[in-house]
C-alpha cells in the first residue's frame, strides 16, 4: 500500500531539510573558520622564520639603513661637508654616511667583474681620532671553481655590480659605526669591497672565456690594483693605521694581497690583517675524499691565480704543488704583515664543505653545487648522541648545524677537528709577530655580527678586546686559545 503524504507532512519534512541545512551551513562555516585561522598562522610563523632567517644569516645583504638626500653622497664623488659629525667618545647610535663608489674607469682599464661590470666599492669617512686610521674590508662569499660555476656566480650578486643597493646594509661587529658595540674602530675611514671576482682577488686572465657565448671575465687582481690606485689619490697615502679585515673568502682575501697592499701604503703606516673564518685547513674529508684540494686547485687553475700568490711561497713548493700556496697554513709564514687569525675550532662551514661531515638539517647544498656527502648511511640501529644536547641549534649564513642529530661516529668527528685546526695553525701559534683567537663556538664569520663581536669571550676578553689590543699593542698578549667543547658558556650567548 501506498504512503500517502498529507500537507501537514511537507511542512514537517520541509521544516527538518531546513534546519538540517542551515546546521550544515553553520558546521562548514565553522571548519573554515578554523582552516583560515590555521592557515594564517600558519603563514605568519613562517613568514617570521623566513625574516629572522635573512637577518642573521645574511652578512651581505641586510637591513637597508634610510637615507635622505642631506646626507647622501653621490655615487662615484666624495663629499666631506655631508659626512656625519660626531663628538669623540660619543654613546649614540652613530649612523655615519655609507654610500657606493663605482669606478666606471675601470673599465677601459679591464678591471671588471666576471659579468664584465665595473667594480665598485662602499665607503665610510672616519672622524675625530680615526680620520687618518682605515679599515679595508673584503666581504666573504666563497668561491667558483670552474668556467660554468663561474658563469653562474656572475648573473648574482657576487660576480656582478649591476644590481647592488645604493647603500650597504646596516654594518654590525667590526664594521659598525656605533661606539658602543665597536669602540676601536668605529670612527675609522671604512672601505668595503664589493666581492664580484669570485677567487678572492688573487686571480687575471687578459683575456675572457666565453661559455656558451657568453663571456666570463677573471680579473680580481686587476680589481683590486684600480681601486687601490683610486684610494690613494685620496686621504690613504696619509694613513698612519691601515687594518685589511675579512670574513671567510674575504679574510683569504687579506691574507693572500696583505704584502702588495702593504708595499702601496706609506711606510710609516702600520699595518695589520685581521682575518676572521678564513684559515681554510688543507685537510681530506673524513671518507677520505678530496673535497677541498679539488676545489682549489681548480680554481687556482682558472683564475690563473698561481702567478699572484706568494712568490717565496710559490718558490718553497714543488711544481705540482704551487696551487697549494693558497691554503694560508702553506703561505701564512711567508706574508710579511703582521695577521691576527680568528677561527672556530668547531668551524661549521669547513665541517661540512671540507671535512664532509653531514650531521646538519635540513639538507643543504653547498656552494660547491654538490649533494650532502653520505659519509655515515643511517640506520635505525645507529645511535644519536644524547649527550651533547646542550649544543645550541645555529645557523650561519645558510649553514645548519644541529649537532644532537649527529652519530657518534659523526660527532667524534666534529670534535676531532679542533685538533686538525690547531695543528694547521702552528704557523700562527709559533709566530711572535702574528696573532691567534680559537674560539669553541660553532660559528663561521664571528667579527661582523654585534652579539659574537661582544658577548663572546676567551681567556676573559672578548673578541672585540682580543682584536682591539692587538691592534693597538695594549697587551703583549696575542693567542687567546679556547678550551674544547662544551666548556665555553659565552657561546650560549649568540643567538
Amino acid at each position: 500500500m501506498k504512503t500517502k503524504f498529507f500537507p501537514h507532512n511537507r511542512v514537517k519534512n520541509a521544516t527538518a531539510y531546513a534546519t538540517l541545512l542551515k546546521s550544515h551551513r553553520v558546521t562548514m562555516l565553522e571548519n573554515n573558520i578554523k582552516i583560515i585561522l590555521i592557515t594564517s598562522c600558519l603563514s605568519s610563523i613562517v613568514t617570521v622564520i623566513i625574516v629572522a632567517f635573512l637577518l642573521r644569516n645574511t652578512a651581505f645583504v641586510n637591513v637597508l639603513e634610510p637615507r635622505t638626500a642631506e646626507n647622501s653622497i653621490k655615487v662615484g664623488t666624495r663629499d666631506e661637508s655631508s659626512t656625519n659629525r660626531i663628538a669623540e667618545g660619543s654613546t649614540s647610535n652613530i649612523t655615519s654616511s655609507v654610500n657606493l663608489v663605482r669606478l666606471p674607469h675601470a673599465v677601459k682599464l679591464g678591471a671588471v667583474c666576471l659579468d664584465g661590470s665595473q667594480p665598485a666599492y662602499y665607503f665610510r669617512k672616519g672622524h675625530g681620532k680615526g680620520s687618518t686610521k682605515w679599515l679595508v674590508h673584503f666581504f666573504g662569499g666563497a668561491w667558483c671553481f670552474d668556467e660554468v660555476s663561474c658563469v653562474q656566480r656572475s648573473k648574482t650578486i657576487l660576480g656582478s655590480t649591476k644590481h647592488l643597493p645604493a647603500y650597504p646594509p646596516k654594518l654590525q661587529g667590526i664594521l659598525s659605526g656605533d661606539y658602543k658595540v665597536n669602540p676601536d674602530f668605529y670612527n675609522w675611514n671604512a672601505v668595503l669591497l664589493c666581492y664580484c671576482d669570485g677567487a678572492s682577488f688573487t686571480g687575471y686572465l687578459s683575456q675572457p672565456i666565453s661559455v656558451d657565448g657568453r663571456n666570463v671575465y677573471f680579473r680580481g687582481k686587476k680589481i683590486l690594483h684600480v681601486i687601490m690606485n683610486e684610494l690613494l689619490l685620496g686621504e690613504l697615502k696619509n694613513a698612519d693605521k691601515v687594518l685589511l679585515s675579512g670574513t671567510s673568502a674575504g679574510a683569504l682575501a687579506a691574507m693572500m694581497n696583505a704584502d702588495y697592499i702593504r708595499e702601496r701604503l706609506p711606510k710609516s703606516a702600520d699595518v695589520r690583517v685581521f682575518a676572521d673564518s678564513g684559515y681554510f685547513i688543507d685537510v681530506a674529508a673524513v671518507n677520505g675524499q678530496d673535497i677541498i684540494n679539488r676545489h682549489f686547485r681548480n680554481m687556482v687553475r682558472v683564475h690563473n691565480s698561481i702567478n699572484y700568490l706568494d712568490k717565496d711561497c710559490i718558490k718553497a713548493l714543488k711544481p705540482t704543488l704551487r696551487w697549494k700556496c693558497i691554503f694560508p697554513q702553506h703561505s701564512i709564514k711567508y706574508i710579511q704583515t703582521p695577521v691576527f687569525v680568528l677561527q672556530s675550532a668547531y668551524d661549521p662551514w669547513q665541517l661540512i664543505n671540507i671535512r664532509g661531515i653531514n650531521c646538519q638539517t635540513p639538507e643543504y647544498s653547498d656552494s660547491f653545487n654538490v649533494r650532502r656527502s653520505r659519509i655515515y648511511r643511517r640506520s635505525r640501529e645507529t645511535e644519536r648522541v644524547s649527550d651533547h644536547s646542550t649544543w645550541r641549534y645555529k645557523h650561519i649564513h645558510g649553514i645548519y648545524c644541529k649537532p644532537p642529530e649527529c652519530t657518534r661516529l659523526e660527532m667524534s668527528s666534529v670534535l676531532q677537528y679542533r685538533n686538525v685546526s690547531l695543528f694547521a695553525l702552528r704557523p700562527v701559534l709559533l709566530s711572535k709577530k702574528n696573532g691567534l683567537i680559537v674560539t669553541s663556538c660553532l660559528e663561521h664569520s664571528q667579527s661582523v655580527y654585534d652579539d659574537t663581536w661582544n658577548d663572546v669571550y676567551v681567556n676573559g676578553f672578548s673578541l672585540s678586546q682580543a682584536v682591539g689590543n692587538w691592534v693597538f699593542g695594549r697587551t703583549a698578549e696575542h693567542l687567546y686559545l679556547d678550551c674544547e667543547y662544551p666548556c665555553n658558556p659565552s657561546c650560549s650567548n649568540v643567538w
